[in-house]
């Protein structure tokens, strides 16, 4: 069944503000690489809007600018290790008219 909404889960932050996408929803949704979604993080009581590609292992990259933006609300210097909420919205593709 591909993806025609959004799915929701919880995910670590690892190393490099990478976030690990379940493979029970990458299977489920059929989901490929160098698929891009708009991404909806939420950390603490911080939420940011992004775009993101998922790579070949599975995981989504956090923008340098967005990851400043969460530790200006935190007064961490990093976030790796602590879980947030992520939301990822399909991108439809216009046809091209001939």
């Amino acid at each position: 069944m591909p993806l025609t909404g959004y799915v929701s889960f919880k995910a670590v932050i690892q190393r490099n503000w990478r976030i690990q996408i379940p493979v029970l929803i990458r299977w489920k949704h059929k989901l490929e690489p160098g698929e891009i979604f708009r991404v909806e993080l939420k950390v603490g009581y911080g939420r940011e809007k992004f775009y993101g590609r998922m790579s070949k292992d599975g995981r989504l990259t956090v923008p340098k600018v967005i990851a400043k933006e969460l530790l200006k609300e935190s007064e961490e210097e990093t976030l790796e290790g602590y879980t947030a909420g992520v939301a990822l919205y399909v991108i439809r593709r216009e046809k091209e008219d001939e």
